[in-house]
């Protein structure tokens, strides 16, 4: 928050694309350290994708143009047609709780070439570190069972999620490929 503060205080935001910082920021840390200051760095915090989305809004003549992505190409290419790239996307609890909606799924529908699919199925099981545990490990696959056999009903070419451990758990319970949504938006905006 100290470190924080100044920039925000010069009107600057915080920007995180790991759900999980971006809600400390927001919820956590004003639990912890109820200060003016502390409410002031919580106020300025934002998820990239609700970022992006604010800015694009608030700034239509700035916004870039998407084009397909390479993976689609190849995908069109693969099924001699123009199927488009199914892109399955997982929604992490962390992202969720700030109630923002689903701006990945917004701005990732605007790449050409792409379908996607909000899976719109549960937990992924792994809370944090928990399913990274000897203990709990079976626990969590368990608890993700029915967002992975969402997966399997829909039959993605690729998953996408912001969180860096639910993309863990995804790409290891469902052998599909599972990135970073801004990782396609780079690439689709030539980034």
């Amino acid at each position: 928050v100290a470190a924080a503060l100044p920039h925000v205080r010069e009107g600057a935001v915080l920007v995180s694309a790991e759900p999980t910082a971006t809600f400390a920021f927001k919820v956590h840390y004003p639990d912890y350290v109820s200060s003016p200051d502390c409410s002031l760095v919580a106020n300025a915090a934002r998820d990239l994708g609700e970022f992006l989305v604010r800015r694009r809004a608030d700034h239509p003549e700035s916004v870039p143009a998407a084009g397909p992505l390479r993976a689609a190409r190849k995908a069109a290419s693969a099924t001699q047609g123009s199927r488009p790239l199914r892109i399955a996307y997982h929604q992490p609890c962390h992202l969720k709780a700030q109630e923002i909606g689903s701006p990945a799924v917004e701005l990732l529908r605007e790449i050409p070439g792409v379908e996607v699919i909000d899976l719109a199925d549960g937990c992924c099981g792994m809370a944090g570190t928990f399913g990274m545990k000897a203990g709990t490990y079976d626990f969590s696959m368990q608890v993700g069972r029915p967002l992975f056999d969402r997966v399997t009903e829909v039959a993605p070419d690729l998953l996408a999620s912001e969180c860096s451990t639910c993309r863990m758990q995804l790409a290891q319970a469902t052998g599909i490929e599972t990135v970073h949504p801004v990782s396609l938006l780079a690439e689709a905006y030539g980034v």
